[in-house]
């Protein structure tokens, strides 16, 4: 399992780093739409312009500098949730919902990908890591196409390599 993750990662890395966007790994850098739309528009320009994909999303916001050792002198009002976000948080976090949206969409034109993930799972929240490799492992669509036999889909593919990686280490 950790041979295909590390697959998966470096296929989305390579990918989006063309178009600028770093992945770190397969939870947070999923969380906004901008990398699964990327990929698709990799592959698919025409179902996809580049020009449709939101840039400006919750990954582009600065991390908020939270000073955890607040001891007993702050105030009970100054310690309980409000959600006070911004102007530019709010529509950071609608671009995330756009993102996806627009990844469903047009995706679904697509033959032979099922729908295995929901908003909910992805936006705004932190992915689960299973959950995005499955997806992106059932997409064959969305994978590389090697010209070599040595995959000629994206989840075939990652089986052969992992195999003969396998077998070299042996």
């Amino acid at each position: 399992m950790e041979v295909l993750l590390t697959y998966l990662r470096l296929w989305t890395q390579f990918t989006c780093a063309h178009y600028g966007l770093e992945i770190e790994n397969l939870t947070v850098s999923f969380s906004d739409g901008h990398a699964l739309c990327l990929l698709l528009h990799h592959y698919y320009p025409d179902i996809l312009p580049l020009a449709n994909i939101k840039w400006q999303t919750t990954q582009n916001l600065p991390s908020q500098n939270v000073d955890l050792d607040v001891s007993m002198d702050d105030s009970f009002s100054e310690m309980t949730y409000t959600d006070t976000c911004t102007w530019e948080e709010h529509n950071n976090r609608r671009a995330n919902e756009d993102n996806f949206t627009l990844f469903l969409d047009k995706v679904s034109q697509l033959d032979g990908i099922p729908i295995l993930i929901r908003s909910g799972d992805m936006i705004n929240t932190i992915p689960d890591e299973k959950v995005t490799a499955t997806f992106l492992s059932v997409c064959p669509p969305l994978g590389p196409q090697c010209r070599d036999e040595g995959c000629q889909s994206y989840s075939g593919g990652l089986e052969k390599m992992s195999g003969q990686e396998e077998a070299s280490a042996a």
